[in-house]
């Protein structure tokens, strides 16, 4: 019994070799590659053809010349395949084969509809050599690695372990070149621990993580990026939005020394630092972000801010600026605080060496848009130094120069309102002017105690003369009470043209006296509370008319003093009379800022034949002739 079954076995043994060494014979010649033809022809859904088929000892089958035609598709060549076989799973119900080695792939037509055998696990497939190009992806020597494949109807790539490289991908007209990945493709939560390529001058590097929720970028450095609008733009309109969208946080990203141009804000030789931000990026929505830049320069909103740097820590409904500076405007400009949606608290804020000259009406729009926005701002260290300021863009031309401001616990915006509502301010310059008034070492000083804004003084020395002024008005009340005092010695009457539309000129320098009170809650407190008083006289004053269609005269006048009495908004102007060689006349009116149905202010002129009435309200004139042809 035993030897029979010995002689059993051995028989067995005897004919597996002998299929075995016939399967070897088989494969090393001809009949190798029809047999694998016929194969394909009978069980494979593809056509399917090969030129020769070699197999190694132990487990190796090396096929080449490899030919598919996938259906309405252009054949598929193939230089070689090599698969090496898991011997032990042959008899199972799924084989396994150890590794496919695919060499010298080329698909024109992006990726084949060819669905893999269920029957067949592949435990590492790899591909060399391959171009491949669809309607809008095209990679050139691409090499990639794929570890336990598992191939799923829903995507074009298998799930896997993947390291994936190519000289160049073209993708949306950017080229991205020496291109590297390695990532654990799953169909959740997958992770990138490592890419690396080249795009727009660039070198780009970093890991990411997969989540619910979307991607988070870790460890991620951009070097030299060179990136100007236009391609942003084009990237956008196709397809950019649609890996961009998946991005839900950065863990930690550095750009390093790049240039980027977008739309209003341009950055130039920047570096720059992100840490824990979330998206869509929502500035007032973060939780521990953290955002750190310096760069050669930054254009925003048609301004030039060279050598920023700032530190940001980014908290729910806040922004914490650690430290930042900025050259602007010819100076330097630090700032910290803490800022909120509407609400500004800076630490301090300094101002050194700025020259401003503004050419342009929205020239100072960045500053006034941004203020417009806030609701409460507080300063608790103002200074400025050195400041010159200019302004070009509109009559009357004015102009600070050598501007010193100190201010200490400032709050100068409150509910949205502008004022000094606490702190104490100081402003001085070395020069000023206002059209054609000039003023060398200007001086105010000013003071705020819960919304009690007290005007300490105003000092302002003229070429011949001098302005002062003082006063208070109080935010703290509804209605807004207010009073000011001024003396004026010297002012020259050509400031007044750009408050007032006269059909004269009048030139000369005015002395005068101003004490008025009032409610300024609302526009009908001020019209029924305005009192006061102002007295005036007019030195060396030359009037200038027209006497004809085109006669321009010229003629000294002396003007009693004038007397402006408000009581409660009716104002009346005591009757003036002008005297001057050849001329006569006066001046009278009333104001009633509430009931303006009787309201006239009328300027006579008598010369030799004509009398000259203005009404000043109305801005008209009659003339009449008073000597007979």
């Amino acid at each position: 019994m035993r030897k029979a079954l010995f002689l059993t076995i051995t028989t067995l043994l005897l004919l597996l070799l002998a299929a075995l060494a016939g399967l070897y014979w088989a494969m090393q010649n001809q009949y190798g590659v029809n047999i694998v033809n016929q194969l394909f022809a009978r069980y494979s859904k593809t056509p399917v053809s090969i030129s020769s088929i070699r197999y190694h000892y132990p487990n190796q089958l090396s096929v080449t010349d490899v030919e598919l035609h996938p259906e309405q598709q252009h054949p598929i060549n193939i230089d070689n395949i090599d698969i090496w076989l898991d011997l032990s799973s042959l008899l199972s119900e799924q084989q396994q084969l150890e590794s496919v080695l695919i060499n010298g792939l080329s698909l024109q037509d992006g990726l084949p509809d060819l669905p893999w055998p269920n029957t067949i696990k592949v435990k590492q497939l790899s591909i060399s050599n391959l171009d491949f190009s669809d309607d809008s992806f095209i990679a050139r020597d691409a090499s990639i690695q794929i570890k336990n494949p598992q191939f799923v109807a829903q995507g074009p790539i298998p799930f896997g372990t993947i390291q994936f490289s190519a000289e160049q991908i073209y993708w949306q007209g950017e080229a991205f070149d020496s291109v590297l990945l390695d990532a654990d493709y799953k169909q959740q939560n997958s992770t990138i621990y490592g890419l690396s390529f080249r795009w727009r001058d660039g070198e780009f590097s970093g890991q990411a993580e997969q989540y619910p929720h979307g991607w988070s970028l870790i460890n991620v450095t951009i070097n030299q990026l060179r990136l100007a609008a236009s391609p942003l733009n084009t990237l956008e309109q196709n397809k950019w939005q649609a890996i961009t969208k998946h991005i839900s946080h950065i863990n930690s990203l550095d750009l390093l020394d790049s240039s980027i141009s977008l739309n209003n804000i341009q950055l130039t030789n920047a570096n720059l630092s992100i840490e824990n931000l979330t998206f869509p990026f929502n500035l007032w929505q973060q939780s521990e972000g953290y955002i750190s830049l310096n760069a050669e320069s930054i254009g925003y909103l048609n301004q030039q801010w060279l050598d920023p740097v700032f530190q940001l820590y980014l908290h729910n409904n806040s922004v914490q600026l650690v430290e930042g500076s900025v050259e602007f405007q010819q100076g330097l400009l630090q700032a910290s605080g803490l800022f909120q949606p509407n609400n500004w608290q800076l630490s301090h804020l300094s101002l050194s060496g700025i020259k401003w000259i503004s050419e342009q009406l929205d020239d100072f729009d960045l500053i006034s848009n941004n203020i417009s926005n806030i609701k409460n701002l507080s300063v608790k260290k103002l200074a400025i130094k050195h400041a010159q300021i200019i302004q070009l863009a509109q009559k009357p031309n004015w102009q600070l120069t050598g501007l010193e401001v100190k201010g200490d616990n400032l709050q100068l915006v409150k509910d949205g309102e502008i004022a000094l509502w606490n702190g104490k301010l100081d402003i001085k310059a070395n020069n000023a002017s206002y059209d054609q008034l000039y003023s060398s070492l200007p001086v105010m000083s000013m003071t705020s105690d819960k919304g009690i804004w007290q005007l300490n003084d105003l000092f302002i020395p003229l070429r011949d003369g001098l302005l002062e002024a003082k006063g208070h008005y109080q935010l703290d009340k509804v209605s807004r009470p207010w009073k000011i005092e001024s003396t004026g010695y010297g002012v020259p009457t050509n400031v007044y043209q750009y408050w007032t539309d006269l059909p004269f000129k009048l030139e000369g320098t005015v002395d005068y006296q101003l004490t008025a009170n009032g409610l300024a809650g609302d526009p009908l407190n001020f019209q029924h509370s305005l009192t006061g008083q102002l007295s005036a006289s007019l030195r060396d004053a030359i009037l200038v008319h027209q006497t004809g269609e085109s006669d321009i005269v010229s003629q000294p006048i002396d003007v009693t003093e004038l007397k402006i009495i408000a009581d409660r908004g009716r104002v009346k102007i005591a009757n003036q009379q002008i005297k001057g060689v050849g001329v006569a006349g006066f001046l009278s009116g009333q104001y009633d800022l509430v009931d303006k149905r009787n309201n006239h202010l009328q300027l006579e002129l008598s010369e030799k034949c004509t009398r000259t009435h203005y009404d000043l309200l109305n801005n008209s004139t009659d003339t009449l002739t008073t000597c007979e042809q």
